[in-house]
């Protein structure tokens, strides 16, 4: 959720997350040791890009006795991570290392996902709602009963 607080759809079809809005603790990450120096890596960009050719093909079908089965396709996506490296040796301990950019991509084309979901509902919650509750807000009273995971 908080990524998706810092990321916007930046055009039709497209998501984009700033990593680096994030703070500097949740982009740069140590990658450990070599000799002397520690290898850091810096997540700078995510860019997603295709989300408008997604359809839905299959939307709650029941599969089992808890289980839900979700099909999407999408035609294309394309997903952008704009990253960076720096190398901290033993002399600059303290000092920020300097960085270098670079970015990795990937294409996907003709792509079909399926997604089971396990459902579970709590009977004693569902005994305590008041008909009231549900004539109001029934997506809201039935996701109170759902075990989190």
């Amino acid at each position: 959720i908080v990524g998706l607080a810092a990321g916007a759809i930046v055009a039709a079809g497209e998501f984009s997350v700033n990593v680096t809005a994030l703070g500097a603790n949740a982009s740069i990450f140590d990658l450990g040791a070599v000799g002397d120096a520690r290898v850091l890596l810096g997540f700078e960009q995510l860019t997603i890009s295709g989300l408008e050719t997604l359809r839905v093909v299959e939307e709650m079908a029941v599969v089992g006795p808890y289980t839900l089965r979700h099909a999407f396709e999408l035609d294309s996506l394309s997903i952008e991570l704009d990253l960076s490296v720096g190398i901290e040796d033993a002399v600059a301990v303290g000092e920020p290392p300097p960085f270098d950019a670079f970015s990795v991509s990937l294409g996907l084309a003709d792509l079909e996902i399926e997604l089971d979901t396990l459902v579970a509902l709590s009977e004693d919650a569902l005994t305590t709602l008041q008909i009231g509750s549900i004539a109001r807000s029934p997506a809201g009273c039935l996701l109170d009963a759902v075990f989190g995971v």
